[in-house]
This record gives C-alpha cells, sequence and structure tokens, in this order.
C-alpha cells in the first residue's frame, strides 16, 4: 500500500463518521428546531449554514479525497513511497474505522436514551403528555443507539462494502 492510499484511506473513514455524525446528530436536531416553532430567523440561518458546511466537508472527505491529498501535499516526508502493511488489508483498516463510527455513536447515544426512556418512564406514571420535542429526542437516541449496535455487529459487511465502492471507481 502506498502512503497515498493510507492518508486516502484514512480521509475516508473520517468521512465516514462525519457522515454518520451529520445524519444522525446535526439533521435530528435541525429537524427538532424546525419542529419546536420556538425558533426566530437567526437560528434557522445558524442551522442552515451548520447543514451546508458539515454536508460539504463530508462531499470534500469522502469525494475529493485523492486532491486532498494531492494539494495538501501531505504524502511528502515520508521516507519510503511504500508503507509496509503486508499483514494489513484496507478492508481490516475499514473495520477499525466502522468500529470506532459505531462505537461513538452508541456511546453518544447511551446516556440520552437512558435519560429520555427515565423521562418517558415518569410520564407514563404521573399520567402526563409527552411533548412533541421529547418524542423526537427519544426517536433520534433510539435510532442512534440502534444504529451504532448495527455498525458494531456488522461490522465485516459494511467494510466489504466500503472497499467494494473503492475498487470499482479505482476500475
Amino acid at each position: 500500500m502506498t502512503k497515498r492510499d493510507l492518508l486516502i484511506l484514512i480521509l475516508k473513514v473520517f468521512g465516514l463518521y462525519i457522515a454518520v455524525d451529520a445524519v444522525f446528530t446535526t439533521l435530528p436536531g435541525v429537524i427538532a428546531l424546525g419542529l419546536s416553532g420556538e425558533a426566530g430567523i437567526g437560528d434557522y440561518s445558524r442551522a442552515l449554514w451548520t447543514v451546508l458546511l458539515t454536508f460539504g466537508l463530508l462531499w470534500l472527505l469522502n469525494v475529493k479525497t485523492g486532491s486532498i491529498v494531492d494539494s495538501l501535499k501531505m504524502q511528502q516526508g515520508f521516507s519510503d513511497d511504500r508503507v509496509d502493511m503486508t499483514n494489513i488489508k484496507p478492508e481490516d483498516i475499514l473495520k477499525i474505522g466502522v468500529i470506532i463510527t459505531g462505537g461513538l455513536l452508541l456511546l453518544r447515544s447511551v446516556p440520552s436514551l437512558a435519560t429520555q426512556l427515565y423521562g418517558w418512564v415518569q410520564g407514563e406514571v404521573a399520567k402526563q403528555e409527552r411533548s412533541s420535542k421529547d418524542k423526537i429526542d427519544i426517536t433520534v437516541s433510539s435510532i442512534n443507539f440502534l444504529v451504532g449496535l448495527t455498525l458494531l455487529s456488522n461490522r465485516a459487511a459494511i467494510a466489504r462494502l466500503l472497499n467494494r465502492d473503492k475498487e470499482e471507481n479505482e476500475g
């Protein structure tokens, strides 16, 4: 594996993390803001810029990765053109990235989900109606938890899928 390939792979793994974070954290926050009805024009403007910047960075890291490595000259400074990773396949690195992404998503969703479930149980005991924001929060936390578990349990299949896409684009 060349040093350029390794750097591209690392940037794509980081891009995968940003994609998961954007879909399961940024977008639900923007949707909840829109549904709350309490936001002003400045809040909507900040939310729009956040979404645009997140997806711009996502596009750069997943589509223009080679251009980033070339323009920043990231492959310079290594003593050898090849990185000796004879026992490590690109799929193994992608598995590690999927494990880290799924683990972070799972760890970030557990406290929120536990808080939401506790509040839901308290509301049921007290016969209180849940607000739409609370319903959105518990739904988002549950989805984040389930996606994190899915990423962790299916890491090999996801890594094969991501690696297959890379091989199809090259070939």
